[in-house]
This record gives C-alpha cells, sequence and structure tokens, in this order.
C-alpha cells in the first residue's frame, strides 16, 4: 500500500489496485501532519490483522490518517476504533 495526502493505493497478487481519496478535510481542520503517515501505516496493519477486505482497509487507513492531521502532534488524534469510522463517516470524501 502507499499513502499520500491524495489517497491511498493498495494492491495484493492477483487483484487490481485499488484507491480511496483522502477525508474532505477542509484547512482549517488540519492542526498538524507529524505521524499521519504513521497513523496510516497503523490503521493498515490493523486491518490486515483483521482481515478486513481492501477497500474497507484504505477506509480505516485513511481514516487514521485523517483523524491524526486533527490535532498537533502524534498522538492526540488517536482515537477509539468506533469514534474513527464515525469521523471517517461524518466528513466523508471529495466528490468528483
Amino acid at each position: 500500500c502507499i499513502h499520500a495526502p491524495e489517497g491511498g493505493w493498495y494492491s495484493r497478487r492477483g487483484e487490481g489496485v485499488y484507491f480511496q481519496p483522502s477525508l474532505n478535510l477542509t484547512r482549517d481542520m488540519i492542526k498538524g501532519k507529524v505521524g499521519a503517515g504513521d497513523a496510516f501505516c497503523a490503521g493498515m496493519l490493523y486491518s490486515l490483522y483483521r482481515e478486513f477486505d481492501p477497500e474497507y482497509s484504505l477506509r480505516v487507513a485513511g481514516a487514521a490518517a485523517g483523524c491524526n492531521l486533527t490535532e498537533k502532534n502524534s498522538i492526540d488524534g488517536l482515537r477509539a476504533f468506533d469514534k474513527m469510522m464515525e469521523f471517517e463517516s461524518e466528513i466523508g470524501y471529495p466528490t468528483v
């Protein structure tokens, strides 16, 4: 998987490449960028451990990164899983 400001990509052997755009955070919601990549990685590792499908795994990883961006440091954005996914649902994704 790959993480960038635009979103995340995930590929598995024998399958296509999956893409999930980043959450629709406004500039004023972003307080800091320290640890967003680590948060994405943690969300992906958790998803792999739980054997989530690729699409949901990218949503979990992106939600972890998005929550991280709402705080100045690398740990204050941490939320319980259900609260993190609630945040993801509330913020949503950019419309194309």
